[in-house]
């Protein structure tokens, strides 16, 4: 049986058959049509899409979701479809190249979070280390936090803390929304 080509006249004899798409929530960086062909606005930033032309300078790797009833105005979250036959592994988890620097932005962002710790018993820790502190804490969040010594890290602004567990679900997967609810896993020492 062939596979379904998106993308692609049919030239052979077919029939009726399902397809997955992969998607990823994205944000408009300005007004989008159902359809578009779109990309990041800057290398890096996995979230932040606009139109892809020759004016815009901006490579193409999907289109807006195409069932959306009217624009996608400014600043709106939608999913974008990208081109079929470009994801280089699935697992109903899917990696793609245009992605790939999304787990390095969270490294370096949890080596800045980690730098400000200033905990004694943390000075030096790497941050796969803490990763595996992160995943204990998922696992037991009553009894696996991480102790601070004398910072405010256990109080974190709600802007720090959302990106945090952001950057931390990069790095090892979905957390439960109840886990994340509790906060962070840090608290003060004293």
């Amino acid at each position: 049986m062939n596979e379904p080509k998106l993308g692609k006249i049919i030239t052979d004899v077919v029939h009726k058959d399902a397809v997955h798409f992969a998607l990823a929530p994205v944000v408009a960086a300005g007004p989008l049509k159902p359809g578009m062909h779109i990309g990041f606005v800057t290398p890096g930033n996995t979230e932040l899409v606009d139109e892809a032309t020759k004016a815009t300078q901006i490579t193409p790797i999907g289109i807006v979701d195409p069932f959306i009833v009217g624009t996608v105005r400014e600043g709106q979250c939608f999913w974008m479809m990208l081109y079929p036959g470009t994801i280089t592994g699935l697992r109903h988890e899917w990696t793609h190249p245009a992605f790939q620097d999304q787990r390095e932005i969270a490294k370096w962002w949890m080596r800045d979070f980690l730098d400000k710790l200033g905990s004694y018993e943390h000075v030096g820790m790497e941050v796969d280390e803490l990763i595996d502190h992160i995943k204990e804490y998922v696992a037991n969040p009553a009894r696996n936090t991480i102790a601070g010594f004398g910072t405010d890290i256990e109080y974190p602004d709600e802007a720090t803390e959302k990106e945090f567990w952001k950057y931390a679900q990069i790095l090892i997967g979905p957390v439960d929304k109840e886990v994340i609810a509790q906060g962070a896993p840090f608290r003060c020492a004293c």
